[in-house]
């Protein structure tokens, strides 16, 4: 018992956000109901300020935390009126509610604003359709909605305020600092574990971040970019030593601006140099040829390693300009973006998910299915408080009906030990309004400060608590409204159970491996095209489509992802698994930016013999194409292949030929081709790691 009691808020967070609540709540329902002598106002009043304290978390700079909270109370007004106006008609309120709750859960994959405020809107938009009322009613509604709302954004942002640090920024900047490190001193003891610490443990951060940080534009788009990119970097940066000047002074420059970049993830100011990554990147390749024309080009071992250590140089700078520039986006400092392009780039977003490949998607019919069916029998039933059907739905639906059963469970266990208390309360209170008054600002704080701190059971007891004396003030009836809470609740904690069961109760494994395999196939398709592009060259937009595919599927493996590590609570290692293969296609698709970007350099030169290299990108789109369909299938991956780690002879000899004529243009293209066989080689090398976990993920599924 002890253990279940046990209280954990090692930040306070909790105990601020109750505190806050436990004086904005009973002052928006002291304003109306003593104030304004309105109960119906009061009721309004003190549901949307918890709604706006218990459901939304908005982050990010103050004005922007400012412009989302406005934009909730504006969109709440909305729906309050939609909703008044389909209270009386079952039919109505049952079409409204599906229209609303799925166009609410479903826009949250927009933007992460929208959907840390989706709970809140919704149960605006429940309490006003599920408490019958005609238009004259609307103002009175929208002046408590306005007042708790008010009260509580305001609190928020000025009582208590909370200036957390954003975990998952300062993870990145902890990751940037550390790769920096690591390239200033790679032979410095201990760098190399340092680094790679520290980018499993941001990787550990994202997939632990309640609301996935992504969007069509802005910083939550650019932190998950980030995420990406410092994976992607670990594995390049790790086996770089010192030694050559040159590489030297590139280690440095590159180290220089990662340190930038952690600078303003973690809020402080200064400028992020990346224009001197573009210089680094020309003056690299200008040295490069330099070597290529001395006689020691003759030599395979060290054309070899001029090849190889600029082509590292080179990706390293170039990940880490995209770092650069994304943390600049992801600390705040807006970019100008055209209107029809924000438009575009949401139309895309919203038509990748609308499939029913798509978690998203799933979650947001699920919920649809769920909340219209609790609004239409709260309608039919013409129960005391029927809202409270809707709210228990909302409350414990989940993607899984494991999930969903053990929320029920939970949450039922709460709400009867909720009213024994509250009933107990209400009894040594009586008839005296003061005494009620007195007890409603602690019912309200162990309402907020439970479920975070101590349990979800806990918190539903709370909330019954705060409920049982919140009604009693502003409609005494004692302590049955808390038996009419368990029967509304159990009701609706019913319907969640039958929604559960007929809407994909086996939640997001099925679909996060058809996921993978999509992901896997599309990333392959868009490295074949690239390397095609780079060895033969193509017409403009050949590798638009192709690309945006992959990123499409990237995006409905992250939803994917994310579900299911949110819904199973996999152990450690399974949670590993499951980030590499998807950190796995993500590598696939940068490999195939990055030929794409030598096929740009090499554009107008006549490219070199490479038909072995044509061999390699087939075996490699072949294995990785075939890794997905096996996942996606639930079988064993297919057998890694033999990797050489050298450049073949055949690239060398092309470089070397080129070198002979003196002709820039043709040397470039040649490098271009060299760098395309560094690139595949690394590819081959990730195949072993990425087979071994899927190995462990295909055969029981994820």
């Amino acid at each position: 018992m002890q253990s279940r009691l046990r209280v954990s808020d090692p930040d306070h967070s909790a105990l601020r956000s109750a505190a806050r609540a436990t004086v904005v709540v009973p002052s928006a329902i002291a304003i109306c109901q003593l104030g304004l002598g309105n109960s119906n106002t009061a009721l309004f009043a003190g549901f949307g300020s918890l709604g706006v304290l218990v459901f939304v978390n908005f982050s990010g700079p103050r004005n922007r935390q400012l412009a989302a909270y406005s934009a909730l109370l504006v969109a709440g007004a909305v729906l309050i009126s939609i909703g008044t106006l389909c209270s009386r008609s079952p039919v109505l309120a049952t079409v409204g509610m599906a229209v609303v709750g799925f166009v609410l859960v479903f826009s949250g994959v927009i933007n992460g604003y929208i959907a840390a405020g989706t709970n809140a809107a919704l149960l605006s938009f429940i309490l006003a359709v599920m408490v019958p009322a005609t238009a004259a009613d609307i103002p009175s509604r929208l002046t408590g909605w306005a007042i708790g709302g008010v009260l509580a954004a305001t609190a928020t942002l000025v009582l208590f305020p909370e200036r957390p640090r954003d975990d998952l920024r300062s993870a990145a900047a902890d990751a940037c600092r550390a790769i920096a490190d690591l390239l200033a001193e790679p032979d410095q003891p201990g760098r190399e574990d340092a680094a790679l610490a520290a980018v499993q443990a941001l990787r550990k951060r994202y997939v632990a971040t309640p609301f996935r940080p992504t969007g069509s534009t802005g910083a939550g788009a650019a932190l998950t970019s980030i995420v990406d990119e410092l994976t992607w970097l670990s594995g390049l940066v790790a086996p770089v030593k010192a030694g050559e000047a040159e590489s030297d002074v590139a280690r440095a420059t590159i180290a220089t601006v990662l340190r930038e970049s952690a600078q303003r993830l973690n809020g402080h100011g200064g400028t992020i140099e990346v224009d001197r990554l573009v210089e680094l990147r020309a003056d690299l390749m200008g040295g490069l040829i330099r070597r290529l024309e001395g006689p020691a080009v003759s030599d395979d071992g060290y054309l070899r390693d001029a090849l190889h250590s600029t082509w590292q140089l080179q990706v390293i700078s170039y990940a880490t300009l995209q770092i650069g520039a994304l943390a600049r986006t992801a600390a705040g400092a807006r970019q100008p973006l055209a209107v029809d392009r924000a438009l575009g780039t949401v139309r895309r977003l919203v038509a990748d998910h609308a499939t029913l490949r798509s978690v998203w998607t799933r979650n947001a019919l699920r919920a649809t299915a769920g909340l219209s069916l609790a609004v239409l029998v709260g309608q039919l039933a013409s129960v005391q408080h029927s809202f409270w059907i809707v709210l228990g739905t909302l409350s414990v639906l989940r993607s899984s009906v494991l999930g969903t059963g053990a929320s029920v469970i939970r949450a039922l266990f709460g709400t009867i030990i909720g009213i024994v208390i509250g009933g107990a309360l209400l009894t040594a209170i009586g008839s005296n309004d003061v005494l009620a008054w007195v007890a409603l600002p602690p019912a309200i704080f162990v309402a907020l400060y439970a479920p975070r701190a101590i349990s979800f059971a806990a918190g539903q007891a709370g909330f019954t608590v705060a409920v049982v004396v919140f009604f009693n003030l502003i409609a005494p009836t004692g302590w049955k409204v808390g038996l009419v809470r368990v029967e509304d609740v159990a009701i609706g904690f019913a319907i969640s159970v039958v929604v559960a069961l007929l809407f994909w109760p086996r939640g997001a494994a099925a679909v996060l491996r058809r996921s993978l395999g999509d992901a896997f196939e599309a990333s392959a398709a868009y490295l074949a095209t690239s390397a095609s592009w780079l060895l033969e060259g193509g017409i403009d937009g050949e590798l638009t489509e192709p690309r945006r595919d992959a990123i499409a599927r990237e995006h409905l493996l992250d939803v994917a992802v994310r579900q299911y590590l949110a819904e199973r609570s996999p152990p450690g290692q399974r949670v590993d698994d499951v980030t590499t293969l998807a950190a796995g296609s993500v590598r696939l698709r940068v490999t195939g930016d990055a030929l794409a970007m030598l096929g740009h350099q090499s554009e107008g030169a006549e490219r070199p013999p490479a038909s072995n290299l044509r061999g390699d990108v087939d075996r490699v789109r072949a294995w990785y194409a075939a890794l997905g369909t096996n996942v996606a299938a639930g079988a064993a991956p297919p057998v890694p292949a033999d990797t050489v780690d050298a450049l073949p002879r055949a690239v060398l000899e092309g470089v070397r030929e080129t070198a002979v004529t003196g002709n820039h243009a043709l040397m470039v293209a040649a490098v271009a081709v060299g760098w395309a066989s560094e690139h595949l080689d690394l590819l081959g090398r990730l195949e072993d790691p990425i087979a071994r976990s899927a190995a462990r993920v295909a055969p029981s599924g994820p």
